[in-house]
């Protein structure tokens, strides 16, 4: 059968879970393509592919998105001969099962999807009913009537497919970078964040947290991407948390990396986990830069609304082993938290500003639905109760904040990056300009500078030298982030 994978963009790094699914519906002997909702017509690939089954993979900020979407799809439907089904996967029908009925779709999957999703095209094409498949969630169903499933052996899963993004977005291959997926499942609760969710949902499924490929696996799928889809010049590994702790298939991973691969690669880590043992043996296997996140400057807010058990005292230690064996870093933080003041967003700056980070990027909290710290904004009263979500927010949606604070926390997004690299004699100059009215020129300089600290300090083996390629990217960088 012929089915149509939906994303709603990309941005260099690979879409794992959407490539996973392609790889097992391919090793069972189907065809996949996937269409990009921001970069592709969406009628003329449905009229060029004719599929069999539309499989949107939906992230809550987008949603909105794939519903304008999915009415170009039901009326392209209308006019067949033939019967197409529409599923949604991913995060969204995961934590929000409701949209099966909002969207009239045929079935929604919840939770990891790549045995579920093959299980529910194997019954279409038989013409059998969807009911009885773990993790798929029928119309006319509801999540209470499935049995919930996860994979515990993540080497049952096939490499994912990458001809999949490569031949939807082909100029990315010139983007040295490869991404690769260790683990599955995340054993923290923060308050911004769905896992906890989802560990509550698959809590009787098995072990969830520290599911893990084996080390031969990984070596060998990164061996073969060297081969089969260069030129690569550096590797990512996309784990939300790529290394816990110091143990046997940690060394065993990195003595192999080093010997059987040996370029530099990326990782994400988190600063209350990291030890000087455990960056020196990352630093001599080849890792050059990482992320970590700080979230705000105020440790007491920090470990008790938003749940991150993470001291100042760890952060700064964490970074300060990154220097001591020249890796460099990411420090990601959040404004316009609930509970907190413009004053306290200045101070989370500072903080990010002291730690010299390579690269620092600032956001504005997004209430997405049924998080804890959605909660509390709601329980303290400065979100209103009857507040209707609509997407990714580049605004604080706060009732905290006059209209002018919202403004400076914006303009505080689009130039941060720049004056955490500037001197302290240039901060008058930055209260000065963050208090001006917004315009397209904070918007292009401050993320042209972010993207040329991820292309210099991040990513610098990967990024190409054709100035057209760079160019090309840049601008894709900027329509990512409009």
């Amino acid at each position: 059968m012929k089915i149509l994978l939906v994303v709603n963009g990309v941005f260099f790094n690979e879409n794992m879970g959407v490539l996973s699914l392609s790889a097992v519906l391919k090793k069972a002997g189907h065809q996949t393509k996937l269409m990009i909702l921001n970069a592709h017509n969406i009628l003329n690939m449905l009229s060029d592919y004719c599929p069999d089954v539309i499989a949107y993979s939906a992230m809550t900020p987008n949603i909105s998105n794939f519903e304008e979407a999915d009415l170009i799809v039901q009326k392209w439907i209308k006019s067949q001969k033939k019967q197409v089904i529409r599923i949604m996967g991913g995060p969204h029908p995961t934590y929000f099962p409701e949209i099966l009925n909002t969207m009239g779709l045929d079935a929604i999957c919840v939770g990891e999807g790549e045995f579920a999703l093959l299980k529910l095209v194997t019954a279409f094409e038989k013409s059998s009913p969807f009911q009885g498949i773990n993790n798929i969630v029928p119309r006319g169903a509801s999540i209470k009537d499935i049995t919930l499933e996860i994979i515990n052996d993540l080497d049952e899963l096939p490499w994912i497919d990458r001809d999949l993004f490569y031949d939807a977005v082909p100029s990315f291959r010139y983007f040295k970078i490869r991404g690769f997926m260790t683990t599955r499942g995340c054993p923290y609760n923060c308050a911004y964040c769905f896992n906890n969710v989802f560990n509550k949902m698959f809590a009787k499924c098995g072990k969830i947290v520290g599911r893990r490929r084996s080390v031969d696996d990984v070596i060998k799928e990164i061996l073969h991407v060297i081969k089969n889809y260069g030129p690569v010049k550096m590797i990512r590994f996309s784990d939300d948390t790529f290394v816990y702790r110091v143990d046997d298939w940690l060394r065993s991973l990195l003595k192999r990396y080093k010997k059987e691969v040996g370029l530099p690669f990326l990782c994400h880590l988190r600063s209350n986990l990291v030890t000087d043992e455990m960056v020196r043996l990352l630093r001599e296997a080849g890792c050059c830069s990482v992320g970590m996140a700080i979230e705000t400057a105020d440790e007491k807010y920090r470990i008790d609304v938003l749940n991150r058990k993470i001291t100042d005292e760890d952060i700064f230690r964490s970074y300060n082993i990154l220097k001591k064996y020249g890796i460099r870093f990411q420090a990601n933080c959040m404004l316009a938290l609930p509970g907190t003041t413009l004053d306290d967003d200045m101070k989370t700056f500072e903080f990010s500003k002291k730690i010299r980070p390579d690269i620092a990027t600032f956001g504005i909290f997004t209430p997405f639905p049924s998080l804890q710290l959605t909660e509390h904004a709601l329980s303290i009263g400065v979100l209103d109760k009857d507040y209707k979500f609509s997407g990714f927010r580049k605004k604080s949606v706060l009732n905290a904040y006059q209209e002018e604070e919202k403004k400076i926390q914006q303009n505080m997004v689009r130039l941060g990056s720049i004056f955490c690299h500037l001197p302290d004699y240039c901060m008058p100059l930055f209260k000065k300009l963050i208090r001006l009215p917004n315009n397209p020129f904070y918007f292009v300089v401050g993320m042209s500078y972010m993207f040329y600290c991820y292309y210099r300090h991040l990513y610098w083996p990967a990024v190409p030298k054709s100035p057209f390629q760079i160019i090309s990217f840049w601008r894709a960088s900027l329509k990512y982030t409009d």
